[in-house]
């Protein structure tokens, strides 16, 4: 894989597809000890506004997990301009 490739996809540069107006920022993750007792965090991103925000949680006793992104949308959605490369999907 290219060094550009790879900035690519850990960047996530056009690859995630966010279409939410409400999201959990990472500080309000931290500062609730609910969610932390019951969630693992995995991955976060940041917003157009270059706020921070939960993207995946996985939790830590039940085979449940959490994802604020549609990994669908490359594949299916057409009447967007977003990233359809092999990486991208």
């Amino acid at each position: 894989m290219s060094s550009s490739q790879t900035q690519k996809l850990t960047k996530g540069d056009g690859i995630m597809w966010y279409f939410h107006d409400w999201a959990v920022s990472t500080d309000s993750f931290r500062s609730n000890s609910y969610m932390d007792k019951f969630w693992n965090l995995i991955a976060t991103s940041t917003s157009p506004k270059n706020q921070k925000f939960v993207a995946v949680l996985e939790a830590k006793k039940y085979p449940f997990y959490a994802v604020q992104f549609h990994p669908e949308k490359n594949i299916y959605d057409w009447s967007v301009k977003i990233d359809r490369s092999l990486e991208a999907i």
